[in-house]
């Protein structure tokens, strides 16, 4: 993380675990001219692959899950198949006869 003031990159100088998702960080800022410190967060957001060994008693919630970018909106009309402009009209159950050219 850059130092909001002159943007030299903090050194994590300690850390304070507070719960299993969440932890405390303290930052330095090395520019000895500036000398700036702060406190940042850390925060866990959600599982993206489950754990092959999980923990006992911690419930992580999971990433949700992503929809298809053509499913977002329904369909605003009736979709209808389309046929190349010879084709004869498809009747369903009706079979087509070759072309005899």
């Amino acid at each position: 993380m850059s130092c909001p003031h002159c943007e030299t990159t903090g050194k994590i100088r300690t850390s304070k675990t507070v719960t299993v998702t969440y932890r405390e960080l303290y930052y330095a800022c090395p520019n000895f001219l500036c000398g700036h410190t702060w406190k940042a967060s850390l925060a866990f957001v959600h599982t993206i692959s489950e754990s092959a060994c999980p923990k006992m008693g911690v419930q992580l919630p999971k990433a949700p899950i992503p929809v298809p970018a053509n499913d977002r909106h329904p369909a605003t009309h009736a979709v209808t198949p389309r046929h190349n402009a010879n084709d004869d009209e498809i009747v369903p159950g009706k079979a087509v006869a070759p072309d005899q050219s």
